[in-house]
């Protein structure tokens, strides 16, 4: 399913992701805020490897990250989709999409990041009808809360390098309200 299908919500548009992103994404991923949940700041290559990796994740497994904007003004705030990223983790999670979201913090706080989040597992319910998981940094209280919104359920403590992670996992169309 390339390229990646457009999402829109009332504050937010979804798209695949395109070269033009690379240096509004490169001050997202290295503002330290962003990088201390996220595995820490990622250098330009990993940044410009990522935005590859999301064409291609699209072509090879029907799912990816979208570009994450601003519906009125179109700026790009963050990113959110899925991936299979063979992290090697214990427990295994490979083979399932992995669900991802960041947000820039000038947004955080305002429901933007939940809206996004909801909007993509919507997409993968009709879409795929997948089960899903997600890793979130134990110190990550709001983006434990945006995946409990969704429906998924801890099933396990991990570490990934040095920081310890918890993995849930979510079952298709379980969303709460």
């Amino acid at each position: 399913m390339w390229p990646a299908p457009l999402i829109q919500t009332e504050r937010l548009v979804l798209r695949g992701m395109a070269l033009a992103d690379f240096e509004p994404l490169l001050a997202i991923r290295t503002d330290p805020r962003v990088a201390q949940y996220t595995g820490g700041v990622r250098t330009r290559g990993e940044i410009w490897t990522n935005i590859q990796r999301s064409a291609g994740s699209w072509a090879l497994l029907d799912y990816g990250y979208w570009a994450l904007c601003a519906r009125e003004s179109g700026a790009l705030i963050g990113e959110v989709g899925f991936s299979d990223f063979q992290r090697g983790l214990e427990p295994d999670i490979s083979g399932m999409p992995e669900a991802g979201w960041i947000l820039a913090p000038g947004h955080w706080g305002q429901g933007l990041a939940s809206e996004a989040v909801s909007a993509i597992h919507q997409w993968l319910d009709a879409t795929l009808a997948e089960r899903a998981v997600c890793i979130i940094s134990e110190a990550n209280s709001a983006s434990i809360r945006i995946a409990g919104k969704q429906g998924y359920h801890e099933t396990a403590r991990s570490r990934m390098g040095e920081d310890p992670v918890i993995i849930f996992h979510r079952n298709a169309a379980t969303r709460r309200a």
